[in-house]
């Protein structure tokens, strides 16, 4: 694939640059099934770590996308995920 070695260079780049920035020992994600968190979780296991991950779904219209992506991510990366439902809020309007 072109460009594979780019990658593998500049993932170890960050890895180096985060790397020390995860905290030693077992480490749980908030995996909302975006970009940024998802690129933490794959620090963690990078990083040599063991790494559990949890999403909630607040069940708003795009939640079943999201969990969906983060169950994807996950699963890619091996390790264990949970997803929990938030409560349900009533709002009140006076």
């Amino acid at each position: 694939m072109a460009g594979a070695g780019r990658l593998s260079s500049l993932a170890a780049s960050l890895l180096d640059r985060v790397g020390g920035s995860i905290p030693p020992g077992p480490v749980t994600i908030a995996l909302s099934g975006g970009a940024d968190s998802a690129f933490c979780a794959w620090a963690a296991v990078a990083a040599g770590r063991e790494v559990r991950a949890v999403t909630v779904d607040h069940g708003l219209p795009a939640s079943g996308g999201l969990v969906g992506a983060a169950v994807r991510i996950a699963g890619e990366l091996g390790i264990a995920h949970s997803v929990v439902t938030a409560p349900t809020c009533l709002l009140y309007t006076s």
